[in-house]
This record gives C-alpha cells, structure tokens and sequence, in this order.
C-alpha cells in the first residue's frame, strides 16, 4: 500500500469536503494547474508536478467567457457517497493477502496501534519516506 492505511483515511474523510471547496474548479491554462499543485503543496516536486498534473485535467469550452478552459479530469465531489466503503476493511484485506507486504509511509505516524503492533511481529515492512506529501510516489520520484 502507498501512503495511507484504512484509519488514516477514514480520518480524513471529514476534511474531503473542505479539500474539494478549496480547490479550484478550473484554470485558465495547464501551467495554473501545475502551479496550483505546487503552490497547495499536492505535490512537492515541480517537475513530476509538471509531468502528472496536465493528465488531471482537460480542457473544456467556457460558454460565458468564449473560452478555453482546464477543469479536473475527475469530480471528486460526485464520489463522495462511495469514500467510506472504498477503505472499509483495508488493512484486513491488505493482510489477507499472501504475498509479501509493504506500505510506504510519508510520517511513521500515520500508522496506527493495530498496524504498528503487526509491523513489529513482522506481518509487513514499513517504508518511511523523508520530506514527501501524500503524493509521495511523485515527491520524491528517485
């Protein structure tokens, strides 16, 4: 798993909604877009900022100004009845796997009791990352 764990994202689910109501919902070029991922700190590295953002979103015609325009690929507000179940049982499923596992972690922290207790008895391998975001396959992209 990359970067989250079935209670670090329950946790979060609550602060989604403040999350799409800050985000703008277009932008008059790609390069806005981009900069806006850096500037939010979506992502922390400009050049995979660069590469993933443009792939985010697409352009559209603005029929009251007359003019193209960038909006997101994905409308993340009309999946929101879906978030809670989407990481129900996570970590169960995640363990019930038989092969060999690892979850890659921005901050030891967003590891909770019950996983930390199960990283010590050697069920999985955590990986903490240094100075990444939440994007941290694209933060730090070495």
């Amino acid at each position: 798993m990359i970067n989250i764990t079935e209670g670090l994202a329950k946790d979060a689910l609550p602060h989604m909604q403040e999350f799409i109501n800050n985000r703008p919902s277009q932008f008059p070029d790609v390069l806005s877009a981009v900069r806006h991922a850096i500037m939010s700190k979506t992502v922390l590295d400009n050049r995979s900022a660069g590469v993933s953002v443009p792939s985010l979103i697409h352009s559209a015609w603005d029929e009251i100004k007359q003019e193209e325009i960038h909006v997101w690929r994905t409308d993340l507000a009309s999946t929101m009845p879906f978030w809670e179940q989407w990481f129900e049982d996570l970590n169960e499923i995640f363990f019930s796997c038989l092969a060999r596992k690892w979850i890659f972690l921005s901050d030891k922290d967003n590891l909770d009791d019950s996983l930390y207790a199960k990283a010590e008895g050697g069920k999985f391998t955590p990986v903490i990352f240094q100075r990444v975001g939440f994007n941290m396959h694209e933060d730090q992209p070495k």
